[in-house]
């Protein structure tokens, strides 16, 4: 069992035969989800006004990349 994810795939999971080498897609966990629909995620590390170094990501749409004003949601966890 192989499960792929990243910042622009939700998962999908897959059969790898050891003896045929064949790969086979069992599920996918979003498939109306586009990979060239959703924006990339980047790490960023920034000092803290006590100097400690927070590390972090940052996903940008499209149109924030290409200059225009977008929305801001922050996610802390």
């Amino acid at each position: 069992l192989v499960v792929v994810d990243s910042d622009k795939l939700y998962g999908k999971y897959y059969e790898y035969d050891t003896k045929t080498k064949n790969v086979k897609l069992l599920l996918d966990l979003m498939p109306q989800l586009k990979e060239e629909d959703m924006a990339e995620m980047r790490p960023i590390e920034f000092k803290s006004r006590d100097g400690l170094t927070i590390h972090g990501y940052i996903t940008l749409p499209k149109a924030a990349v290409e200059g225009k004003k977008v929305p801001l949601i922050v996610n802390p966890h």
